[in-house]
């Protein structure tokens, strides 16, 4: 039970209190994919120092797609890099896929 609370589980209970049954449930802040949908386009500095920081990116190094209708919004543009491209000797997160937890990946990655 304390490896699931150090792995940031909540537990919560399901029934009434005079049932002894509980549910677990991954403590995560967002719980619907429509909170991972990405925000309008930055018009201003501030909204895209805002976007920035929301995907843990330097305001410097930020720089989104264009805002020609393909419905990107505030996503950053990143250029895509293999797995094989990358040093297999770092501590990756998951390192079959060589990328590391909340790392933003391309937004064509996975168009085929």
């Amino acid at each position: 039970m304390a490896a699931l609370l150090r792995l940031g589980v909540k537990i919560k209970p399901i029934l009434p209190k005079s049932q002894a049954f509980i549910s677990i449930a991954p403590a995560r802040n967002a719980y619907w994919n429509k909170d991972w949908k990405p925000g309008p386009y930055p018009s201003t500095a501030e909204q895209r120092a805002a976007a920035a920081k929301k995907y843990g990116l330097r305001p410097e190094d930020y720089e989104p797609y264009p805002d020609d209708g393909t419905g990107y919004g505030d996503y950053p543009k990143i250029t895509a890099v293999s797995g094989e491209g990358r040093s297999s000797y770092y501590n990756w997160d998951y390192p079959y896929h060589r990328k590391d937890l909340g790392e933003p990946v391309c937004a064509l990655a996975f168009d085929t």
